[in-house]
Formats: C-alpha cells, sequence, structure tokens
C-alpha cells in the first residue's frame, strides 16, 4: 500500500515539475529539443543530486518509465502550445479578412 502511494506520489512530482520547466522554456521561445532538455532537468534534478550525495543509483537511469514520462508530457504540451497558437492566428486572420467586407 505504502510503495504504491510513494510511486503514485513520485510520477505527480515527475509529471508537475516537467510541466513547470516546460512551460518556463516555452515561454523563452526554445526548440523542442530545449525545452526537452529544461523540462528533464527541473523534473530529476533534486532527486539526482539527492542520490549522488548519499551516493545510491541514481533513479532514472534504471528506471526509464521517468525518462518515457518526461517525453511524453513535453511532446503532448508543446503540441497543445503548437495548435493553440495556430488556431489564434487563423481566428486573427479571418477577422481581419472579414472586416475588408464591412468597408
Amino acid at each position: 500500500m505504502h510503495e504504491q502511494l510513494n510511486f503514485a506520489i513520485e510520477i505527480l512530482g515527475t509529471i508537475s515539475f516537467s510541466m513547470s520547466g516546460s512551460f518556463a522554456a516555452m515561454q523563452k521561445r526554445l526548440d523542442p529539443f530545449g525545452v526537452l532538455i529544461i523540462a528533464f532537468v527541473t523534473s530529476v534534478g533534486g532527486g539526482t543530486v539527492r542520490d549522488l550525495l548519499l551516493d545510491i543509483p541514481v533513479f532514472w537511469m534504471h528506471d526509464l518509465l521517468m525518462c518515457g514520462l518526461i517525453w511524453q508530457q513535453v511532446f503532448s504540451q508543446w503540441s497543445l502550445n503548437r495548435s493553440r497558437k495556430t488556431s489564434k492566428s487563423r481566428y486573427f486572420f479571418s477577422t481581419v479578412s472579414d472586416w475588408d467586407c464591412l468597408r
């Protein structure tokens, strides 16, 4: 029971820190690889330092689930961000073209 709760909290923490890192990277207008690197460092950086100081194996090097979660989250967030920008620009251009018919 406790192991499942710890695992769920670890997954949710990884996803939330990955989201915050990718939001910050997208605000700086980094490319997808830069967003992935910033999200990865943000989400596993603290645990990596902890594991190195305790001299235990680094958790994400042995369990690729975290790397897959981070990649999936960054890809979906990048896609949503791109589609939202595209739809806004399409809406803007269709509105401007509609103004021409009012003259």
